[in-house]
């Protein structure tokens, strides 16, 4: 509490001690903080009249205690009227400082790895949670401003300024910029969020696992770019927003990356194996494996009893330079040492139409095919329902109803219809002006082989060397390397 100030505690002046008639009186204290205040109440002597609680009130308010009176203690100090006791009569209210500011984080900051339950109530091990992708310009982390405080007051109605609340730093790392008011993290480039040891938030464009892909870490999603310094096991999905590079080797697992795929040794598929990118693939061998590519394929030894398809080329590297088995499908070229095997493996070829354009164009057949029978139905069927109004004058609501609706849809499929057709010519157009593609075999090309170069095929009855198989006039042309 500190020191106290005795104040002088009556309204009256007793410097006449010769009088033994004497009212009753309190005297007041204060401590030094002005917080509290006290007072010691005196009974009164001879014929002097008692302390009243109201006269106390005076006595306090003459001396400026106004605030925090604890109504309480006024009666009993007016009841006990002993001056041995000091009572506290009033309390001051303490400022209150001001909240902190906090950080709200905008992404999970637990650091467990757990298995994600699947839709049928089980857990997938293969599915972790690992990365959390965060896109350019994403919240991550808010900040709350510190709050003012309360203010206070002393015994005196004095005001007491409230200290504001402590302020703390953005949690700023790597990657990340701070909003011009200073309260906002936010993510400078696409990528994983992380908070290092120090509690620091960044953001990483590329996401690294220090060696062999397994349970321990799971399937991975990333935005980015992703390095794998091991070799992935079988049953692993792995989707890469930038390129993926595997140093070591690939068994039956899915890869899917928006740029590049390098696998630096190979990839033994075993049937179950899906390799998808929207650059190219580089690969030491390829084997049971699905390849979707939308550029080049190359491959340092060989492709074997594979599904390839390329927009761009397949090129095989000239140490072994081996395709067998399987379906090899390229916009462009073909170049390869050996195409096929001795006993006569059937082995497919095809070159000079883009790949992902015939699949486009049989599918756009396909669907204009559908909505030609469609519209010629939806046609008889308006036709028989204005033949129903014509013959009785008014239909029913709900065929109406129904003549509506088919009305609308005959617009639409007519829509539908002229859009696919569009893009039908388009497609045959692009075809037309496509270069001619080409199979470059360096070596050996063997019997059971089927070469296609645009809308020329033709089937290796012999085994052939050092030759290139080219289209002229809807033939396939095969000419000296």
């Amino acid at each position: 509490m500190g020191s106290v100030e005795q104040l002088p505690g009556t309204l009256h002046d007793f410097n006449d001690h010769n009088s033994n008639d004497r009212d009753g009186y309190a005297v007041v204290e204060v401590s030094s903080d002005k917080m509290k205040a006290f007072v010691r109440v005196y009974p009164p002597e001879g014929k002097g009249k008692p302390l009243t609680i109201d006269l106390l009130r005076s006595i306090l308010a003459k001396n400026k205690v106004v605030y925090g009176l604890i109504e309480k203690n006024l009666e009993e100090a007016v009841r006990l009227t002993d001056p041995r006791r000091k009572i506290l009569v009033a309390e001051g209210k303490p400022a209150i400082k001001g909240k902190p500011a906090e950080l709200i984080y905008h992404f999970s900051t637990e650091r467990k790895i757990k298995p994600i339950e699947n839709e049928n109530g089980k857990v997938d091990f293969y599915n972790l949670g690992v990365i959390q992708n965060v896109q350019k310009g994403q919240l991550l982390v808010e900040k709350t401003e510190p709050g003012l405080g309360e203010p206070g007051y002393t015994v005196y109605w004095e005001k007491i300024q409230p200290k504001p609340g402590n302020d703390i730093p953005l949690p700023k790392g790597k990657n990340v910029l701070i909003s011009p008011d200073g309260r906002q993290l936010i993510a400078a480039k696409n990528g994983q969020v992380v908070i290092d040891t120090s509690g620091k938030v960044s953001v990483f464009p590329e996401f690294e696992v220090n060696g062999d892909l397994d349970l321990s870490i799971g399937n991975i999603d990333f935005i980015g770019s992703i390095i794998i310094k091991g070799n992935v096991g079988s049953g692993f999905t792995i989707k890469a927003g930038g390129d993926l590079d595997v140093y070591g080797s690939i068994d039956s697992s899915t890869l899917i990356a928006k740029g590049n795929i390098t696998i630096r040794r190979g990839v033994r598929g075993r049937g179950k194996c899906l390799l998808k990118c929207a650059g190219e693939l580089r690969a030491m061998f390829l084997e049971n494996c699905d390849v979707e590519v939308e550029k080049d394929v190359i491959v340092e030894q060989a492709i074997m009893h594979s599904r390839i398809i390329a927009g761009g080329r397949v090129i095989l590297g000239e140490r072994k330079g081996l395709i067998v088995g399987g379906s090899v499908k390229a916009g462009e070229e073909v170049l390869v040492n050996e195409l096929g095997a001795v006993l006569a493996t059937p082995t497919e070829v095809e070159v000079g139409v883009n790949p992902y354009l015939r699949i486009e164009l049989t599918e756009i057949t396909k669907k204009l095919e559908e909505c030609e029978e469609n519209l010629s139905k939806t046609k008889q069927t308006l036709e028989l329902l204005k033949k129903i109004e014509k013959q009785t004058g008014k239909l029913p609501v709900s065929k109406r109803e129904l003549l509506g609706k088919l009305t609308r849809t005959k617009f639409i499929l007519m829509q539908d219809i002229e859009n696919l057709k569009k893009r039908k010519v388009e497609i045959e157009q692009h075809f037309m002006d496509l270069p001619d593609g080409r199979v470059v075999v360096r070596k050996t090309i063997h019997p059971g082989t089927k070469i296609t170069v645009k809308n020329a095929t033709k089937y290796i009855r012999d085994e052939m060397h050092r030759v290139i198989f080219v289209n002229e006039s809807a033939n396939i042309k095969i000419i000296p390397y």
